[in-house]
């Protein structure tokens, strides 16, 4: 028999990795152009890339948690303040770009900032569990990929015209957006997908004995299958129908808290008397268990023996 159980941690661990080596990357790139770099633009130069790498790993930190809690506003908060300090430095710094490029660049750096706003804002919703706008957030995280997309097209575009204009290290240059284009693309579409689908694994689960019931006879094997056990023990969002992991306080997709586990009926309870040695059912005429020998257990504030809903005296 096959069990469905739901796993996100290769897509997270991927992702992680390809993010920490743009990163990376990135900074190579910085420091191999620091040459041709004027003085008053080294801090920022040097910044963004820092910046870049500490938020891919403060991220990949929490999807190796598997959970989104208030880290994931420090990462998404300083992948904010990268293109914050990129409109910085265009606007100040307005002798060093041409009209064409100032505005290609400042609609870039002012689109990621409208990005990273409303994910902050899915992220906000989803932590406080609110689910009026679920299919909407789901959609939002899939923004940065639609934005890499842009960003990197346009890098393209610029290496082309360095390119043209015979720019010193263009073919490092270029090669460095092809790698980001080709790696990190992807990758930012898996955070997407790991954030809103969950895929779905089958393993193999064992048909566990289960204790003796009442009116079988003993020695007998009894089997129960472990599907419909799992089925009886699986939790299902009430507002989507998702099926909920065993760690999820709220629902991944609408935000919806988990629901309360039913309570047993007392009135039930009471009438069942149950072996203190092998945990079987006791019926109502045996004063030893049939099981194990046990003694039918006693009331320990009367001393009378137990027979369903009444103390014998």
């Amino acid at each position: 028999m096959n069990e469905t159980k739901k796993i996100k941690f290769p897509v997270a661990a991927i992702f992680c990795t390809a993010n920490v080596l743009l990163g990376l990357l990135s900074i190579f790139m910085t420091y191999a152009s620091l040459p041709h770099m004027p003085w008053n633009r080294l801090l920022n130069t040097l910044l963004l890339p820092i910046l870049s790498l500490i938020s891919g790993i403060v991220l990949a930190a929490v999807l190796y948690q598997r959970k989104r809690r208030l880290t994931l506003f420090l990462a998404l908060g300083l992948e904010l303040v990268i293109p914050l300090l990129c409109i910085c430095d265009i606007v100040f710094s307005r002798s060093l770009w041409g009209p064409a490029w100032k505005d290609l660049l400042l609609g870039q750096a002012i689109a990621a900032v409208i990005a990273l706003l409303l994910l902050l804002f899915a992220a906000f919703q989803d932590w406080k569990g609110k689910s009026g706008i679920a299919k909407f957030n789901r959609a939002i995280w899939f923004v940065p990929g639609i934005l890499y997309l842009v960003n990197n097209l346009s890098d393209l575009y610029q290496g082309y015209l360095a390119i043209i204009n015979h720019a010193p290290d263009h073919d490092k240059y270029m090669l460095s957006m092809f790698t980001i284009l080709a790696v990190g693309l992807p990758m930012t579409f898996l955070l997407g997908w790991w954030l809103t689908h969950p895929y779905k694994k089958e393993r193999a689960v064992y048909q566990m004995p289960v204790a003796q019931p009442y009116g079988q006879p003993y020695g007998q094997p009894v089997y129960q299958s472990a599907g419909a056990s799992d089925a009886a023990q699986k939790v299902f969002c009430t507002n989507c129908g998702r099926e909920l992991l065993p760690d999820e306080t709220f629902c991944v997709n609408c935000g919806t808290r988990r629901p309360e586990p039913p309570r047993a009926n007392p009135d039930q309870a009471e009438q069942k008397v149950f072996c203190t040695g092998c945990g079987r059912e006791l019926p109502p005429d045996e004063d030893f268990c049939g099981a194990c020998g046990t003694k039918r257990p006693v009331d320990k504030t009367s001393g009378h023996t137990v027979y369903g809903g009444h103390i014998d005296l």
